[in-house]
C-alpha cells in the first residue's frame, strides 16, 4: 500500500492453494546502475507462439511483491499454479544490471523490467507477458519527469492497453508525499489515460494503487482515518482519475460491497503465523466501463459455444487482437491463500467475445471457469525484451508500519 522511499521488486512465480508462511527478511544490496526509460518496438511474435489461451480466456495478475529476491520463491511457485497469460508486478526493488534473465519463466517471452534509478532498491515495475505486444513504453508516456522510480510500464496491443502502476505513497508519519502524489503524479497518470481513452481502445490499469477507495476497503475506518492511502485528497483524486478515463474497479463492477475475501495488504506485524489481519484493498484492476459489461452481468457465459474446442480458442496475436474482438470481465479475486510479500495476487480472468457473438454470449448463464494446467516448459528458443539479469535489495525503514497508523502498510 503506501509506498516511501524504500525498495521495491518484482518478478512472478507460481503458489499452489496451500498457505505458505511469510518470507524472512534478510537484508540485501546491490550495485546502483541506470535504466532505459524510452519506449521500444518489440519484435514479431515467434510462428510456433500462437493462442496462448484456453476457452477464449486471457488471464492476468498483478502482485506486489515487495522485493523481488524475497518473493521469488512464493512467486515461481504461484506462477507455475496459476499459469497467468500476464504477469504485472511492483515493488521489485531491483537495479537494472541485477534483473533476472531470459531463462527465468521461459514461456512469458516478452519480458520488461523498469527500474528506480531515483534510489537503490526502491520501487520498481515489471511485466512478464506470454502475447507479443505491439510496443512497450517505460514510465507514463508523454511524462519523463516521473521516469526515475520505475513506477509504470505500458504494453499496447490493437485494441487492448495494458498499464502496469506503482503509484507512489503518499509517506508514512506526516503525508510528506501527498503534494507529489496528488498534484503530480496522478495528474500525469490521468492526463495519460485521458488521452488513452479518446482511442477507444479497451483499457486495463492495474497494479498498487496505494489507495483505498471504500470504506470497506480498510479493516477499520476509525483506525485509518487521515492515514496514507485514506486521506480524503487521495481518494477524490483517483476516483477523479477513474471517471475521466471512463474506468472501473472491475472487482467492485463484479462483486459489489459485500464481497470477500477483499483485502490484499496485511502489514508483517499483522501476519504472523500464516494469519492476516488488519487488511487493505489496495491491489486493484481497473477497466474500461464496456469490458464490464454496460448494463449486462459481466460474468456471464464465458464459452457458449464448447462443441468444439478449437471453435473456443483464441489467437492472442496481435493481428488477431483487432478491432472486432471484445475482452469482457469474467472474474477478479484476490488470493489472501498465496504468501511471499505483505500483498497478495490478484487475479483477472477476461473472455474473448467477437462483436457479432457479444450479445448472444452475453445473455447465457454463466459457465465457471476450468482449472487449467499447461507445461511450463518452452521448446523454441527464448525472448526477452531486456538486457539485465539478476538480484535485488534490502527492504528499507518504509516497510515498517508507523506506530502512529496501526496496519498501514509501507511502502
Amino acid at each position: 500500500m503506501p509506498d516511501q522511499l524504500s525498495g521495491d521488486g518484482g518478478s512472478a512465480p507460481d503458489a499452489p492453494e496451500a498457505l505458505l508462511p511469510p518470507p524472512e527478511k534478510r537484508a540485501r544490496t546491490l550495485p546502483a546502475t541506470g535504466t532505459s526509460t524510452q519506449s521500444t518496438q518489440v519484435t514479431p511474435a515467434l510462428t510456433s507462439e500462437r493462442s496462448v489461451t484456453s476457452s477464449r480466456q486471457l488471464r492476468l495478475v498483478t502482485w506486489n511483491v515487495a522485493s523481488y529476491r524475497s518473493a521469488s520463491t512464493a512467486l515461481l511457485k504461484y506462477v507455475h499454479e496459476a499459469n497467468p497469460d500476464i504477469i504485472c508486478l511492483q515493488e521489485t526493488k531491483l537495479q537494472a544490471n541485477a534483473t533476472p534473465g531470459p531463462f527465468l519463466l521461459p514461456q512469458y517471452r516478452y519480458k520488461t523490467w523498469f527500474c528506480s534509478t531515483a534510489r537503490k532498491g526502491y520501487s520498481g515495475t515489471a511485466v512478464l507477458s506470454k502475447l507479443k505486444p505491439q510496443s512497450v513504453h517505460r514510465g507514463i508516456p508523454g511524462h519523463p519527469e516521473h521516469d526515475a522510480e520505475g513506477r509504470c510500464i505500458v504494453y499496447e496491443y490493437p485494441d487492448l492497453v495494458l498499464v502496469n502502476v506503482y503509484v507512489p505513497n503518499s509517506g508514512l508519519r506526516s503525508c510528506e508525499r501527498l503534494a507529489y502524489r496528488v498534484q503530480e503524479w496522478d495528474s500525469a497518470l490521468r492526463d495519460y489515460l485521458r488521452q488513452l481513452a479518446a482511442t477507444r481502445r479497451s483499457i486495463i490499469l492495474c497494479g498498487d494503487m496505494n489507495v483505498a477507495l471504500d470504506d470497506r476497503d480498510v479493516y477499520s475506518v476509525e483506525a485509518c482515518r487521515g492515514c496514507a492511502g485514506f486521506t480524503s485528497d487521495e481518494r477524490e483524486s483517483f476516483r477523479r482519475t477513474l471517471s475521466e478515463a471512463g474506468l472501473v474497479d472491475a472487482f467492485m463492477a463484479l462483486h459489489g460491497n459485500e464481497a470477500t475475501p477483499r483485502f490484499t495488504f496485511w502489514d508483517y506485524r499483522d501476519s504472523m503465523g500464516g494469519v492476516r489481519r488488519n487488511g487493505w484493498r489496495i491491489d486493484l484492476f481497473c477497466v474500461s466501463a464496456a469490458m464490464v459489461g454496460q448494463g449486462r452481468t459481466p460474468r456471464q457465459v464465458l464459452r457458449h459455444n464448447d462443441a468444439s474446442a478449437e471453435a473456443c480458442t483464441a489467437d492472442t496475436s496481435p493481428q488477431s487482437m483487432a478491432t472486432e474482438s471484445v475482452w469482457k470481465v469474467v472474474q477478479v479475486r484476490p488470493r489472501p491463500d498465496i504468501y511471499g510479500s505483505d500483498h497478495c495476487p490478484v487475479e483477472m480472468v477476461l473472455a474473448f467475445v467477437p462483436d457479432a457473438e457479444a450479445s448472444a454470449a452475453f445473455s447465457q448463464p454463466l459457465v465457471n471457469v476450468p482449472e487449467r494446467r499447461e507445461s511450463a516448459e518452452c521448446s523454441s528458443p527464448v525472448r526477452t525484451d531486456d538486457d539485465a539479469s539478476g538480484c535485488c535489495p534490502e527492504r528499507g525503514d518504509s516497510d515498517k508500519a508507523d506506530p502512529a497508523c496501526p496496519g498501514v502498510k509501507q511502502s
